[in-house]
């Protein structure tokens, strides 16, 4: 996984290589060189280029924590980008690249914004979900490919491999918290 944050107010937001590091401490190579917190033990693997220990294996027991910054109050517009290899199981259902916000359902007392798929939806908060034709049910296992998705102007549209996928309208409000970043981990 490599993962690209960005949004209109600044060009990026988060940008993390996964190449095992020697410290233990992985960097975050935006302007903010936000600092990443580790959760259960990180599995390095091959990227896509076949070069070892440079991409994360994220199965759910393991995810990265990133602290409050008001970079991150994105309400209007965002791009989340990552280099995505699916494991090989028909039940594989939850992909979520990043959350922030620590309740299910968002109100205005409890705001959030995540990028998560599943095997049939995408959304960018839980009012956003929306169907997306079973993409990533048919999608080939075991194979690298880039995964963005972009919103603005009540727009969620997908890339798949740099080729637009599909676009979908949604009248959902991203709001403003100052909880935490996870990558790989929703936490409602």
């Amino acid at each position: 996984l490599s993962l690209f944050i960005s949004s209109a107010i600044s060009a990026q937001i988060l940008e993390i290589d996964f190449d095992k590091p020697n410290s233990g401490e992985l960097s975050e190579k935006s302007q903010y060189q936000h600092k990443i917190n580790h959760y259960g033990d990180l599995e390095y693997i091959a990227d896509r280029f076949g070069n070892g220990c440079r991409a994360a294996n994220f199965t759910g027991s393991q995810f990265l924590e990133i602290p409050h910054h008001d970079a991150f109050n994105v309400s209007d517009q965002f791009t989340a980008m990552a280099w995505l290899k699916l494991p090989d199981r028909r039940d594989f259902q939850w992909i979520t690249l990043i959350c922030k916000g620590l309740h299910q359902i968002e109100t205005k007392n409890s705001p959030a914004f995540r990028v998560q798929m599943t095997s049939q939806t995408v959304s960018v908060n839980t009012s956003s979900t929306k169907e997306i034709d079973e993409l990533f049910q048919n999608y080939p296992r075991q194979q690298w490919f880039h995964f963005a998705t972009t919103f603005a102007d009540g727009q969620i549209t997908i890339f798949v491999n740099g080729e637009k996928y599909k676009s979908i309208y949604t009248s959902t409000v991203l709001g403003v918290n100052n909880h935490s970043v996870t990558i790989g981990y929703d936490i409602p």
